[in-house]
């Protein structure tokens, strides 16, 4: 026998028989078959990814951060309290790069003049504007100043004067 096979050179070694090889599915050759299974398995993918569309992705870029961060605070935040949130919430790593991007895109939101990112009178801190949650803090202040003042002015339209507020003069009346 010159045509000797693998199994047989090991002659210590027991063969075991190959299993059986799968058989393909039966495949038609139509064109118009093969176009239609892609189309359904394209439409099948299509519908096992879950819909993204309403929820918001999570920022990336340091201003989309930033502004994020901003949004949320309920008090004005300085430069080193927006670094330890970026670090803390994105997972930033504290280096002199990151430092540096940081004030850079602080300047470019400043440059843009935004209204989602106000400067606050002491130029050291900044916050979200009216629209964040400290924007609604000083609503809620404005509201009660305003109320406090329409009270006083009651008060000094009925001849009264309230004692523990004197910021407020009484109207003068025509003599």
């Amino acid at each position: 026998d010159e045509t000797e096979t693998f199994c047989s050179r090991q002659k210590n070694k027991p063969t075991l028989p190959m299993p059986p090889k799968k058989r393909a599915a039966k495949e038609s050759t139509s064109k118009t078959t093969v176009k239609r299974q892609k189309v359904e398995k394209a439409t099948t993918e299509k519908k096992a990814k879950p819909a993204t569309k309403g929820k918001s992705k999570a920022p990336t870029t340091y201003p989309d951060q930033i502004l994020a961060i901003l949004q949320k605070s309920d008090k004005p935040l300085g430069l080193a309290s927006i670094k330890k949130e970026l670090i803390s919430q994105y997972g930033r790593k504290d280096s002199g790069p990151f430092k540096k991007a940081v004030l850079a895109a602080i300047k470019a939101l400043q440059a843009e003049g935004r209204d989602d990112f106000v400067v606050t009178d002491s130029g050291n801190s900044y916050h979200g504007g009216a629209a964040s949650a400290y924007g609604a803090v000083l609503d809620k202040k404005a509201d009660a100043a305003a109320a406090e003042e329409a009270q006083i002015r009651e008060y000094h339209r009925q001849g009264l004067r309230q004692c523990a507020n004197p910021r407020v003069p009484p109207p003068r009346t025509a003599a």
